[in-house]
């Protein structure tokens, strides 16, 4: 199931990616590619390398990044119900009542008849006042039951749950994976929805037990977690790959500029990015009309008081 997901941590020193593709292919630091190709033939040919290929009909991308400063939770607009369909509609939630929010991409009717952003907020509102003791764990758990059995037609659907949750006095972050996919097709493309969801903690009981990444947070940088169609997210890891030089240049040459110093200038690289994956993939045309309204929402969680060291 480790397939089904494409990790990076940025923003400190050197990139580590697992781009989350089928036969685990690795973007490499650097390309043979000839220096006057250009970033966009550049982009092109290493995504033609890793058997992708790129659309420019309907984008979708959620993007979860914990660093030290809080969580940055993240989405660009094109949520789509079924391809070629782009449906718009929020896919940043915050959790009223947890230091958390979530984001999703994919199916965005609810049984064929409730968007997401009328059906979420009453899911919400529905376990706060069920649940004896509300957790992002449990409403992880609570959601996994409610979408589940999925009707026909089935959609793939993919969700983060990320923020806070204290134990013995410290907080500390973790990420739930709410998807009805299973498997991931050689190319990094989903394999078929199914009717049952599953969910799965990622960060703390995974990913924090990586020296690496811990030392890469502590550091300064953020372990982020991206879903959403292959296109996209793959044309990320690669655009992020050249832009991740290009920062770290900037920030060598220059005291003028720097990495994130803070959760605001953590959202404003994360949208950065997005952006940037967006225009490159949506400078063609569909339709006969331009692909604008392609905008990043974003919603942030500072880190408590009391959060965990990642050092």
């Amino acid at each position: 199931m480790a397939g089904n997901r494409a990790t990076l941590t940025i923003y400190a020193g050197k990139l580590m990616m697992d781009p989350g593709l089928g036969k685990r292919h690795r973007l490499r630091p650097r390309h043979s590619f000839s220096r006057s190709s250009g970033l966009k033939r550049d982009l092109c040919l290493l995504l033609a390398r890793a058997g992708v290929r790129v659309a420019t009909d309907t984008m979708t991308l959620i993007a979860t990044a914990i660093s030290k400063h809080g969580l940055v939770h993240a989405a660009v607009a094109g949520l789509t119900s079924y391809p070629k369909h782009q449906t718009n509609g929020k896919r940043v939630f915050r959790l009223g009542f947890l230091n958390a929010a979530m984001t999703v991409t994919g199916g965005y009717v609810v049984d064929g008849r409730e968007p997401l952003d009328e059906w979420i907020p009453t899911a919400l509102e529905q376990y706060a006042q069920t649940a004896e003791a509300p957790t992002v764990g449990g409403f992880a758990e609570y959601l996994t039951e409610r979408l589940t059995p999925q009707p026909n037609p089935l959609h793939r659907r993919m969700i983060h749950i990320a923020g806070y949750v204290e134990d013995n006095n410290v907080s500390h972050p973790v990420h739930y994976f709410v998807r009805n996919v299973l498997t991931t097709k050689r190319d990094g493309s989903y394999g078929r929805a199914g009717r049952s969801f599953f969910v799965s903690e990622e960060y703390w009981t995974r990913d924090h037990r990586n020296p690496d990444i811990r030392n890469a947070i502590a550091a300064g940088g953020a372990h982020v977690y991206l879903n959403g169609f292959p296109d996209c997210r793959i044309s990320y890891l690669a655009l992020h790959q050249r832009m991740h030089d290009l920062y770290q240049r900037m920030w060598s040459a220059s005291r003028h500029f720097h990495p994130p110093r803070s959760l605001e200038d953590l959202a404003a690289f994360l949208a950065l990015d997005l952006r940037g994956t967006v225009a490159f993939l949506g400078t063609g045309k569909r339709d006969g009309q331009a692909m604008d309204g392609m905008t990043v929402e974003v919603d942030s969680i500072p880190a408590p008081a009391r959060a965990v060291a990642f050092s």
